[in-house]
């Protein structure tokens, strides 16, 4: 197990409940994302849903989260599928896997095991790159921390850019 959802399912820890493609109505010009599944980072408020940013004393102080994110609710409202919230380092900082303290490092799946996926963004490189049933997820990026898990993950996209204030 690659170890890269931080929250997922409150029922069962080992295994991550996906929706079925075929409730979903095929991709249009009011809903592109309908249907896709997307992982959301540790730090993104999710209705409903404790967000931690790795650390479980806030997760713990401030509890469920009672409003979604703007960011989030735009992926919602264009038909994304919330399926979980991926691992980052404690509030976001530019950790190294040996940094980690509440939460275990996620695996990197094309590190052959020896290296570490690296920086906050790291939980969305992981689960983009070794869940091949998850269609996109979402990191931010503040001195490469969307970057360097990419790369050390071998995530490589066209055009890949990231704007302040802007899902890319």
């Amino acid at each position: 197990m690659l170890s890269a959802f931080a929250r997922f399912c409150e029922v069962s820890k080992e295994f991550i409940p996906l929706p079925s493609r075929h409730y979903f109505d095929q991709p249009s010009d009011e809903k592109p994302l309908s249907g896709k599944r997307i992982g959301v980072k540790d730090i993104f408020d999710l209705r409903g849903v404790p967000t931690s940013a790795s650390s479980r004393d806030y997760s713990a102080f401030y509890g469920a989260a009672d409003s979604t994110a703007p960011v989030v609710q735009r992926l919602i409202d264009a038909g994304a599928v919330i399926v979980g919230k991926t691992k980052t380092a404690q509030f976001a900082s530019g950790e190294y896997a040996h940094d980690w303290v509440d939460f275990l490092c996620p695996f990197n799946p094309r590190g052959d095991g020896y290296m570490e996926p690296d920086c906050s963004s790291s939980g969305s490189a992981v689960a983009a790159a070794g869940y091949d049933w998850l269609d996109f997820a979402l990191g931010t990026d503040s001195e490469c921390c969307c970057v360097h898990p990419q790369l050390r993950a071998y995530i490589y996209t066209d055009g890949f850019h990231t704007q302040l204030w802007e899902v890319s």
